[in-house]
């Protein structure tokens, strides 16, 4: 009872109390720590040892009525046998998280499918991550791939026989190692094909095969079929991460068959040790032998369509109709010499696409519904004397180096708000551009895009800009150069067509020789005399007797041919006489009892027909001037054959339909078109076509009936 309460015992004794408490705790402290150091060694010695917990790989995906799991994770090593083909929902992914990288996922296709279709674009079909292991025998994978991914994409290693990648929408198989998790792919008998790229630039992405970093692969046996797109078929690079210096090392042995590829075959550390072309069966039950010819130069000297496979040089010798796009792969030097001939696409989405070394000279393109011409990679583009017109849409150079001296873009139409109409570098392309014009291009940005950041386009000589909308250049990233002098020269000339007088290939050519130069407003009074403002009258000497040309102004300042007469045809006739007539009535010459000569253009539109007469002959003084109105002065002489009731007429090749005869063209009529001839003038039909009539040149036709 005499014991003080613990809740008091400070408030009694509070100094001693204390003392002792601290004293008594710090002995309790010393023992125990002795009693730790002389237990714990001995209990470590008996305690029976016992090992961590581990984790258990969970299961697989169920497999479905073909055999395989539809997608999904492959924790465990399994073996699965197909029964039928396969649809996929998403992709394998084989982990070797939990096994240490040896996840084994085995497929023996028994010749099945593996239906990626479903997930093209967006998903790849068998994915290796962490070390993961995938074998496949005797399958096809089709469809499948996005932008980075391979439809079978390998961060592990592979072994593959006799399978057969198809319509893979960017990569068909894609290998990527770094210094942790290295990769490696063992392929034997294997088929790519159907495969569409997508082009990044000229270093990534090839389409067929991608190797990136510290990977080893080997195809023994490889046919590449109709691979197009990325920077190339097979690539092997060093790792998109700096930190990882490695470059990927692609070995080719055995058969190797390569056809309609492109861009280019190889890109980076590939090594082709193959022994020559594949034969029999390769891939899932594939054809390893060619499939396809190589192309042949049509009649008119070129290859109407195809890929081109060697090294050439191609002469024209006729206006070409293509039927198909001519591609030139990166590894070839390709020149097309026009000798002043038209290419016309026929609505192709474009005339060429081009990886080569490639050379166009004095030749009309036009017909491309979308681009004149593609080109890629950094291989040089040389183009001279070209005039492209009537395109929907430019020429577009990805990476490329081109060069275009007098070069005329003629009325290109485009229809995208962003690209532009005539001219367009993209990525890193270097363009220069000397001595060209770019007249009436029309829709997008502009005639000439200036490029993207890391390209360039320079603009050197002489340079004209000429009716474009909606803009002549847009130079967003300050990448265009303007080193041009000016305007070029009325009075130059810069293409074939130009010097021919014509702009389009539709009827024939000129019926007369061309005037030594054709613009009134450069051209002495003596020699040409303007017309008001729709025609141009030449005056020149030909072999010694005098001729006087008619022809016709548009906004192209070219012109085109009304009618020529010479001065022995007004003296053959005496007294009043019309001594010739437009095939379309509009314009007329007529020599008058006192040997003067008039001649008499129009109506313009405002209804005038202007008259202008010479004194004594073709090349005496204008002796006078006058405008009257009326209908087209020659109309009443063209004296046109009766209708045509039992006439028809198959179109050779693509025509302008005119308003008349050598007039304003108002559509185009297709190759092998069969229609009715309504009537008939010299040289020129007029036919009825969908319910609208009109003017065919008769020089490219064939006729049954009554003509």
């Amino acid at each position: 009872r005499d014991r003080p309460s613990p809740y008091c015992w400070k408030t009694r004794h509070p100094k001693k109390t204390a003392r002792k408490a601290r004293a008594m705790n710090a002995l309790r402290w010393m023992m125990l720590t002795a009693l730790l150091w002389l237990v714990v060694p001995v209990l470590a010695q008996t305690a029976t040892p016992t090992s961590m917990p581990t984790a258990t790989p969970l299961p697989n995906p169920p497999a479905a009525a073909c055999g395989l799991p539809v997608g999904g994770p492959i924790y465990q090593s399994a073996t699965y046998t197909l029964t039928a083909n396969c649809a996929q929902t998403s992709y394998l992914v084989v982990t070797g998280a939990f096994t240490g990288g040896a996840t084994t996922l085995t497929i023996e296709g028994q010749g099945y499918t593996i239906d990626g279709s479903l997930l093209t674009g967006t998903q790849g079909i068998i994915l290796t991550r962490l070390g993961g292991r995938v074998v496949i025998r005797n399958a096809t994978l089709d469809g499948g791939s996005a932008p980075g991914i391979g439809a079978l994409d390998i961060s592990g290693s592979a072994s593959l026989t006799d399978v057969t990648f198809r319509n893979s929408s960017h990569t068909a198989i894609r290998l990527q190692g770094s210094p942790g998790n290295p990769s490696s792919g063992d392929f034997t008998n294997t088929l790519i094909e159907n495969v569409i790229g997508t082009y990044y630039s000229v270093s990534i992405r090839p389409a067929g095969v991608e190797a990136r970093g510290l990977v080893n692969a080997t195809f023994n046996n490889l046919a590449l079929r109709s691979v197009i797109g990325g920077n190339a078929a097979i690539g092997a690079d060093r790792s998109t991460n700096i930190a990882h210096p490695e470059i990927a090392n692609v070995t080719i042995t055995g058969c190797f068959t390569s056809e309609r590829v492109f861009p280019q075959k190889f890109y980076g550390n590939v090594t082709d040790n193959s022994s020559g072309l594949c034969s029999g069966a390769i891939g899932n039950n594939g054809i390893g032998a060619r499939q396809f010819s190589p192309p042949t130069t049509a009649d008119c000297g070129l290859p109407a369509s195809g890929h081109l496979e060697r090294d050439a040089v191609y002469n024209l010798r006729g206006d070409c109709r293509q039927t198909g796009r001519l591609w030139i792969p990166g590894e070839l030097t390709v020149t097309i010499n026009g000798n002043g001939h038209t290419i016309d696409a026929d609505s192709l989405y474009a005339f060429l696409t081009s990886a080569g070394n490639a050379t166009i000279r004095n030749a009309a393109i036009t017909g491309s519904s979308s681009y004149s011409l593609l080109t890629y990679l950094a291989n040089p583009l040389r183009i001279e004397n070209v005039h492209f017109y009537d395109n929907g849409g430019p020429l577009a150079f990805l990476d490329s180096a081109a060069t275009l001296n007098k070069t005329l873009f003629e009325d290109h139409s485009q229809t995208s708000s962003t690209v532009s109409s005539a001219l367009s570098p993209y990525l890193s392309a270097r363009v220069t551009v000397r001595d060209s014009v770019f007249r009436g291009n029309t829709g997008g940005v502009g005639a000439v895009y200036g490029g993207q950041a890391d390209s360039s386009t320079v603009l050197e000589g002489c340079i004209t800009f000429e009716g474009n909308a909606p803009r002549d250049i847009h130079d967003p990233n300050s990448v265009l150069t303007d080193s041009s002098i000016g305007p070029c020269p009325e009075d130059a000339v810069f293409t074939y067509s130009v010097a021919a007088g014509r702009s389009r290939k539709d009827d024939s050519p000129p019926p007369t020789p061309i005037p030594p130069i054709r613009r009134c407003e450069s051209t002495p009074k003596a020699e040409a005399l303007p017309m008001g403002a729709i025609a141009c009258i030449f005056r020149y000497d030909a072999g010694g007797d005098d001729v006087l040309s008619v022809w016709g102004i548009d906004r192209h300042s070219q012109g085109y041919h009304l009618l020529t007469v010479t001065q022995a045809q007004v003296d053959a006739h005496s007294g009043e006489a019309v001594v010739a007539v437009s095939p379309d009535g509009r314009a007329l010459a007529a020599v008058w009892p006192d040997d003067n000569v008039t001649v008499k253009v129009g109506p313009n539109r405002e209804g005038k027909v202007l008259h202008t007469t010479f004194g004594a002959g073709l090349h005496g003084a204008v002796i006078g001037t006058t405008t009257t109105y009326g209908p087209p002065p020659g109309a009443a002489y063209l004296n046109p054959s009766p209708p045509a009731l039992n006439c028809m007429v198959t179109t050779t090749d693509i025509l302008n339909f005119r308003a008349a005869p050598a007039g304003s063209v108002i559509g185009h009529i297709p190759y092998n078109a069969t229609l009715t001839a309504l009537t008939r003038v010299d040289g020129w039909f007029k036919v009825d076509y969908h319910g609208q009539a009109g003017w065919i040149s008769a020089d490219y036709v064939t006729k049954s009936g009554d003509c």
